[in-house]
């Protein structure tokens, strides 16, 4: 998903609908901070969304926003973790190259977040 997007962002970015779509997946992958963020970006960029859609992102954010607070404190304790356990050199794949994967996500979300916002200026 995330490479389609990046691929083809100029294509996406006319229709709200690719972005809600992530939401969702990021929802159903349960990635709450990265759905956090895509519907943050949902409602930045896209001034003509439909109430309904627009009604049930703000909804959403609500509801994640005891669970994922500051998306950048979040990364930073995640980046925290990594550090701890490379330290403890716990290199397998797994938790330490996936929660690296998580953290990269999570950065480049919250940096499309970033443009969105300035787009808005």
């Amino acid at each position: 998903m995330r490479e389609i997007v990046a691929k083809d962002r100029l294509y996406l970015i006319r229709d709200h609908r690719a972005c809600e779509l992530i939401a969702l997946c990021f929802e159903k992958l349960k990635k709450p901070l990265l759905e956090f963020v895509e519907y943050a970006i949902l409602l930045t960029d896209y001034n003509d969304l439909p109430k309904e859609v627009s009604d049930k992102a703000k909804a959403r954010l609500a509801a994640l926003n005891d669970e994922v607070g500051r998306p950048l404190g979040t990364v930073a304790n995640w980046m925290n973790e990594v550090e701890k356990l490379l330290v403890k050199e716990v290199t397998k794949n797994d938790p330490t190259q996936r929660r690296e994967t998580e953290i990269v996500s999570a950065l480049d979300k919250l940096i499309e977040l970033q443009e969105a916002r300035e787009r808005k200026t």
